[in-house]
């Protein structure tokens, strides 16, 4: 190599690269957000979570959200904004009292500041924090001026998914929501048992907490489908909880050496199935596994087509609902004949008295008239990962099928009729009567052996499958295992630092320095 090429590469190799300047300032903070039921037990997962990151040399922040709230209404109470002794928070009596008083205090603050009024006061004190914590160096050093440190706020825990909306906004990859999953007979159990509560009072606790009615109310059950993991923590204090939640810990800090169980790849191929969906109504998708743990067959919901199978994108006919002349549900449309006979019918009976218009929607709601799917022209998706096992010729008996929401009964009776033995799902669905109408052959109870088990889905969410399993970092070098750091290196899915701005005028302001 001549001399003179020699100087010309050394200078290139002095070059600052943008590219790795950038990716040096990636982030190791971590916000984690809990999601779960009353009685789930999510202040022990906390726990748990707060201690493995502690062990990876983690500083652990961790937050109540009741806390927030009762701080925020203590502040309004100081500033006559609110009437002391409106919310009963310094005397409750009995947990009864305590979990009332707080979702009353949930349910204020949402009406009054939004429905992601929890995750903004959160936000309020992540901020003070950070500024707090901000060195004289750091703002002399201008805009690049944050510096990454192992950090993790822990947030127990959410009640509405537009709390979630907001973190996940702000924070972007920094942010990953636990939803921590138990049985609502357990739950109820440790209300009773435990609280002292009523059955009936119990069942009120809960279910306001699960859903209620006003949109400003506690959302739990819709918000949990926000999860990036899932633990079931039912039975509680399980060495399976811990060696899950090390897990996940160890997906989130970047391990590479953490690879996807079974269920997880089956929930992402049952999600991924999902979005061949065209039905109107909503996209769900169907994953079966035999007892080896491979996969038998998939479906998703849509209109059947002759030959077998369902209308695709790429059908040579497509007869799907949105695609046919009228471009309606048919199943909204059969209902909306039924409302529109029985109306008649009232009319026709009382012809004296007019009926009123919020009767029929009340009859509809009251009667189950608007909850009915009979009319859809749809197969579900179960029903399709069953009849395509059937027309390739492989037996479902005692496989386990992975589905993004939970069965209807009418799939109910499909999957009990096919003889597996276990259901998992993510997203609940009031609707079904699955568990009413199918009770001698289905159950939710894990130590049952005489009914098919549907549990909730416990793993990495299919939303974050690609970006936890997606290896970016070098696994290899002369053919040996190169680990990684936990704790100490930078995990390769996380957040910048810095506003894109701040790159571009980095980016400018190194080929100012070079002479471009």
């Amino acid at each position: 190599m001549e001399a003179a090429e020699a100087v010309e590469l050394e200078v290139v190799k002095k070059l600052e690269k943008p590219y790795d300047t950038i990716l040096n300032r990636r982030t190791q903070e971590q916000i984690v957000a809990l999601c779960g039921a009353v009685g789930s037990g999510t202040t022990d997962i906390a726990k748990k979570i707060s201690d493995c990151f502690s062990r990876y040399s983690y500083e652990v922040k961790s937050v109540k959200a009741s806390d927030l709230l009762i701080e925020a209404i203590a502040t309004l109470e100081d500033t006559g904004q609110v009437e002391k002794g409106k919310f009963k928070y310094k005397d409750w009596g009995s947990e009864e009292e305590r979990i009332k008083c707080l979702q009353d205090i949930g349910d204020w603050l949402r009406l009054k500041y939004g429905s992601d009024a929890a995750a903004q006061l959160f936000i309020k004190k992540v901020s003070a924090f950070r500024q707090k914590d901000i060195t004289e160096k750091e703002v002399a050093a201008g805009q690049l001026r944050r510096e990454s440190k192992p950090l993790v706020w822990i947030l127990d825990s959410l009640k509405h998914p537009e709390e979630v909306k907001l973190l996940r906004l702000v924070y972007d990859k920094m942010f990953s929501l636990f939803g921590v999953l138990c049985t609502f007979d357990v739950r109820k159990n440790i209300m009773v048992d435990v609280h002292g509560m009523t059955p009936e009072h119990a069942e009120q606790v809960l279910k306001r907490d699960e859903s209620e009615d006003i949109s400003h109310g506690q959302k739990l059950i819709k918000t949990l489908q926000y999860g990036d993991f899932f633990i079931r923590n039912s039975p509680f204090t399980t060495q399976r909880v811990v060696d899950s939640i090390e897990r996940y810990v160890k997906l989130l800090l970047g391990d590479h050496s953490v690879t996807p169980t079974h269920g997880e790849y089956a929930m992402y191929l049952a999600q991924s199935a999902a979005y061949r969906s065209g039905c109107m109504s909503r996209q769900v998708g169907a994953a079966v596994l035999n007892t080896h743990g491979e996969i038998i067959s998939t479906g998703f919901n849509d209109v059947p087509r002759y030959g077998g199978g369902l209308y695709v994108e790429n059908s040579q006919k497509d007869a799907r609902c949105f695609k046919v002349a009228r471009g309606e549900c048919r199943n909204e449309f059969r209902k909306g004949v039924i409302k529109k006979k029985l109306k008649e019918l009232l009319s026709k009976k009382y012809p004296e008295t007019e009926v009123d218009a919020e009767l029929i929607p009340l009859i509809s709601d009251e009667t189950g008239i608007s909850d009915l799917t009979e009319y859809c022209r749809a197969v579900h998706a179960e029903m399709d990962a069953i009849t395509s096992a059937a027309r390739k010729g492989f037996s479902l008996r005692s496989g386990t099928m992975y589905v993004t929401t939970f069965p209807c009964h009418n799939c109910a009776k499909h999957i009990i009729a096919s003889g597996m033995k276990k259901v998992f799902y993510i997203e609940p669905y009031e609707k079904s009567l699955a568990l009413s109408m199918h009770n001698d052959s289905v159950s939710t109870t894990e130590e049952t052996t005489e009914a098919v088990l549907f549990l909730p889905f416990e793993g990495v969410a299919p939303r974050q499958y690609q970006n936890r399993f997606c290896t970016t970092t070098t696994k290899k070098v002369d053919g040996k295992f190169v680990a990684i750091n936990v704790g100490k290196d930078t995990p390769a899915y996380s957040q910048l630092l810095d506003c894109f701005t701040d790159y571009e005028g980095k980016i400018v302001d190194t080929l100012a320095k070079n002479g471009l």
